[in-house]
């Protein structure tokens, strides 16, 4: 124990995570259970091997956020949920059909996995899921009494059925469940049951063109208790949207605070144009969105990369508001000589540590243009790229300098 943690003593985080700990101890899970700080995680242990991971971002902040004569309660949930890997899923589908259902989830959650999993070395994550626009993901789970079990390609293999035939499943068992919808001045549609599944239900398409709405269906997930719905032509629902999408943003299990448009029956990431009035908060709810999900990417990135062994530095997706027109702009560094991951930015600002100042700037389309050969794309979201190169004088010269992100 470091003279630091005598005098303070554990985090609250800390804390939390031996709570959980010994109540997993406590209902008999008998793998080694280690706690990584870094990426807030329990990693669960058998025989050397890695057994299973728990993300405990959520689960703290709901913990966080509920009254403390009930947290006794939900880490006995917590539990449950957590240790729900030892019920069995039917091996008949017949057996299971009726108890699967369709989740709405932010793509970068799955995206993260998929992405460890690639930097470990590992086998390659099979969990089938269908996408809805840019940033969010639908798949399908089976539902426990004190949680959802993922249901991953092996599954669908045992079952015998595509990952379209269970969505279509999936979605007329949610349809079939009670849910409500609320409506606030002819302008809003809310959907919060309660269930975990509101999100889900922007699948649910008939119902949502059922809505008498001025213009396209235009729907946010905040979290997945939580679906929002206006019309794309009504600038006071729209505006409701947005302060609604201000009142969810410190709730517990978060989705995403970007917007969809139902347009020719999918739905697909939107934003309004550049001249809509509400097109600046939107604009800043897509980076707030966009931070969050870069800001854990890289957190996740850099603990397996310390433990791998791997030198590859994790550029930051930095935002900025330009003083004279309130506009916001995104940036990242490459930097010569550094095997770099860049995030997908407005601008790209070029280093070298040898010379005062950046070297030049641009655009992401420009940079593409120019010196595009030297990305590698990682397929992954939020979007990365892998650069261990360097622009040439000449090529830094046709970049030149951009005088939007240099001023």
């Amino acid at each position: 124990m470091g003279m630091f943690d005598f005098l303070f003593g554990p985090s609250k985080q800390e804390r939390f995570a031996q709570l959980l700990i010994d109540r997993i101890r406590l209902a008999g899970e008998t793998k080694e259970i280690i706690f990584h700080n870094e990426e807030f995680q329990l990693r669960f242990y058998e025989n050397g091997e890695e057994a299973g991971i728990a993300n405990l971002n959520n689960l703290y902040a709901e913990y966080c956020s509920i009254a403390k004569a009930d947290r006794d309660e939900f880490l006995s949930q917590a539990t449950r949920a957590l240790l729900s890997y030892r019920k069995e899923v039917p091996e008949d589908f017949e057996d299971a059909r009726h108890d699967v259902r369709p989740v709405v989830r932010s793509r970068a959650y799955f995206e993260m996995l998929r992405l460890e999993q690639y930097f470990r070395g590992g086998p390659p994550l099979q969990l089938p899921y269908v996408d809805i626009g840019q940033h969010l993901l639908a798949a399908p789970v089976f539902d426990l009494p004190e949680s959802i079990r993922a249901i991953d390609q092996e599954l669908l293999d045992t079952w015998g059925v595509s990952l379209y035939e269970l969505m279509e499943i999936a979605k007329q068992n949610l349809e079939d469940s009670e849910f409500v919808v609320g409506v606030v001045g002819e302008k809003l549609y809310a959907l919060a049951s309660g269930d975990s599944y509101d999100a889900a239900r922007m699948l649910l398409i008939d119902h949502i063109l059922e809505f008498k709405l001025e213009g396209d269906p235009v729907a946010v997930v905040p979290n997945r208790d939580s679906l929002i719905v206006v019309g794309s032509d009504d600038n006071e629902g729209l505006a409701m949207m947005l302060d609604l999408i201000e009142q969810s943003s410190a709730d517990p299990r978060p989705i995403s605070a970007i917007p969809v448009r139902l347009f020719d029956g999918e739905w697909e990431t939107w934003l309004p144009h550049r001249a809509h009035p509400l097109y600046p908060r939107f604009r800043e709810f897509e980076v707030q969105s966009l931070l969050g999900e870069y800001e854990e990417q890289k957190t996740m990135l850099e603990g397996v990369f310390e433990e791998e062994g791997i030198d590859l530095f994790v550029a930051t997706y930095t935002a900025i508001k330009r003083n004279e027109s309130n506009e916001i702009l995104t940036y990242s560094v490459w930097t010569r000589d550094v095997a770099s991951l860049l995030p997908k930015t407005d601008y790209v600002l070029f280093g070298d540590p040898g010379r005062l100042g950046t070297v030049a700037s641009a655009s992401w389309s420009k940079m593409e243009s120019i010196v595009g050969d030297l990305l590698e794309d990682l397929e992954t979201y939020p979007p990365r790229f892998r650069v261990t190169e360097f622009p040439s004088d000449e090529q830094l010269e046709k970049l030149g300098h951009d005088e939007r992100i240099s001023a």
